[in-house]
């Protein structure tokens, strides 16, 4: 039973980068996908590593720590990786499983640089990829003062109503 309802094709359906692949693409983005197993406690890929690969979680549950110290969980159907196989570039951060997980890794040399799939479903991947790190300038390090203020106060962002001039730069601090 747990096989049916955590099987790697239903992840890649769950997946919403994927979303726009038909059933034959993820059947044959699944035809070069490799299953992995990660235990608690297990890095699946640490910073500073070189980004070979991205991942699907079939089940489990991961962590990212960023060097900025920000951290991302992921689940079920969740892409993770696609930042150093698109820029062909280091890790960011590290990848820690929180509790056993089953993935499925994509070699990048298979999906751009090989006749595994077609080109193609390679380019809808590759844009697929793309938008979601795109994404990531959306996010609210990124928003306006006013959609900031609209927004409100939060653990990083406190409003002061008057500035005292002798205080100026442990405020702006």
């Amino acid at each position: 039973m747990k096989e049916d309802f955590f099987s790697p094709m239903k992840a890649l359906k769950r997946c919403q980068e994927l979303k726009e692949l038909s059933e034959d693409e993820l059947n044959s983005l699944m035809s070069i996908g490799k299953i992995e197993e990660i235990d608690t406690g297990n890095e699946v890929f640490s910073i500073n590593h070189e980004g070979k690969k991205f991942y699907v979680v079939i089940y489990g549950r991961l962590s990212l720590r960023l060097s900025s110290k920000e951290s991302m969980d992921y689940k079920m159907g969740e892409l993770f990786g696609e930042v150093a196989i698109l820029g062909n570039t280091l890790r960011f951060g590290t990848i820690i499983a929180t509790e056993p997980s089953k993935l499925i890794s994509f070699n990048r040399e298979d999906i751009f640089y090989s006749d595994l799939i077609s080109k193609s479903l390679a380019l809808k991947l590759g844009l697929a990829l793309t938008k979601k790190v795109v994404s990531y300038l959306n996010r609210d390090n990124w928003m306006s003062s006013e959609e900031m203020i609209k927004k409100g106060e939060c653990d990083f962002i406190e409003f002061k109503k008057s500035i005292h001039q002798n205080n100026t730069k442990s405020i702006v601090k």
